[in-house]
């Protein structure tokens, strides 16, 4: 669709809009096209349309979703604001566009957070305020929810999928292997995921987060997945002082393989790229994905993801105790801290205010 085509229909559904020029962010993956456009008076504006019938199945609950979030950072719940639509429309019986102010201000980089550990601290504490949302958040908008068997099992198949479309190096595959058998890896409580963040997705002011974008993959799921993006980061005092800052924002049970859990996310995230390369039949896209797991297996060699998964040789096994009655004494995975504060959705929004 073109940049155009975007803007004449932000026209014909903002009453009065007049659009004078073209703007970024423009970008169309498929499934969802953005276009900026700028009116007559110098705002600036993002138009958006869904391309595929899931994409415009999902919109409706990404705008609820939207509202919930912008009322939670009215409540003091969350330090930062998102985008809210001002319209939201059908263009005809199969198109829908929605309409939103864009909000401006400096996106996050990574030469951003090097120079600014308060920059740094800021996206750390926007995402830890996003998890401590009640999972309400996300049940009462329809968007994705996913237990924590359900995150291992969707991992095991993506691993699973990519190992069938093409031969994988045989150290990742023993290590995503090992960490994904090893069921005290996924303890931890589902929380309201954005679930495609990078260092862009933070508007930021004065080194504050005071805004976030892009909640089109949001869910409900593994924290972890939220923190593999700055796994990613190559300047290693960055990612400790995001983790720590991450960490002692969060309240109730700790969730002792966190990190671990965002690693794996970091690393598996290239078969999806690999695997949207084999979908789509781009052999440039494969060819970069299978580079980059060469790279990433010359890094890591034989390391197991987590200590504990190192094989033992024959010569040095030694005989386990059996841990099912350990397994069978732990809480479940999905068991809440009584004690742990939380945040009423009924505190964030009235019954009249997401209608």
């Amino acid at each position: 669709m073109s940049p155009l085509t975007l803007a004449a229909y932000a026209t014909a559904a903002v009453p009065g809009l007049e659009v004078v020029s073209l703007c970024e962010p423009y970008d169309n993956d498929g499934s969802m096209a953005r276009q900026g456009i700028v009116d007559t008076e110098g705002n600036h504006w993002v138009v958006c349309t869904p391309l595929t019938d899931q994409a415009g199945a999902g919109i409706q609950a990404q705008m609820t979703l939207l509202r919930i979030l912008h009322r939670a950072r009215e409540k003091g719940f969350l330090p930062f604001d998102v985008p809210l639509p001002v319209v939201n429309k059908r263009q005809d019986e199969e198109q829908r566009v929605l309409v939103h102010p864009e909000i401006r201000g400096d996106s996050g980089s990574w030469d951003s957070m090097a120079s600014s550990n308060m920059q740094t601290t800021s996206m750390a504490r926007a995402i830890a305020a996003l998890h401590e949302l009640p999972a309400e958040a996300i049940e009462f908008t329809g968007l994705p929810t996913y237990s924590v068997a359900e995150v291992r099992a969707r991992l095991i198949s993506l691993l699973d999928e990519a190992a069938a479309a093409t031969p994988l190096p045989p150290n990742l595959y023993d290590r995503w292997e090992a960490a994904l058998d090893d069921i005290s890896l996924f303890r931890f409580q589902t929380v309201p995921v954005h679930g495609d963040l990078g260092p862009d997705s933070f508007i930021c002011s004065g080194n504050v987060v005071f805004a976030m974008s892009a909640f089109a993959s949001a869910h409900l799921g593994d924290p972890a997945e939220d923190l593999a993006w700055i796994m990613t980061c190559p300047d290693e005092r960055v990612r400790e002082v995001f983790l720590d800052a991450y960490r002692s924002s969060r309240t109730g049970v700790a969730d002792l393989h966190l990190v671990a859990r965002a690693q794996l996310w970091s690393e598996l995230a290239i078969l999806r790229w690999l695997l949207h390369g084999t979908r789509s039949e781009d052999r440039e896209i494969v060819e970069d994905a299978k580079g980059m797991l060469d790279e990433l297996s010359a890094a890591v060699g034989d390391e197991p993801l987590l200590p504990s998964h190192d094989f033992v040789s024959a010569a040095d096994e030694v005989e386990l105790p059996d841990l099912s009655e350990v397994a069978e004494s732990m809480p479940p995975v999905d068991e809440v801290d009584p004690n742990a504060p939380t945040v009423n959705l009924s505190a964030v929004l009235r019954d009249d205010e997401w209608r």
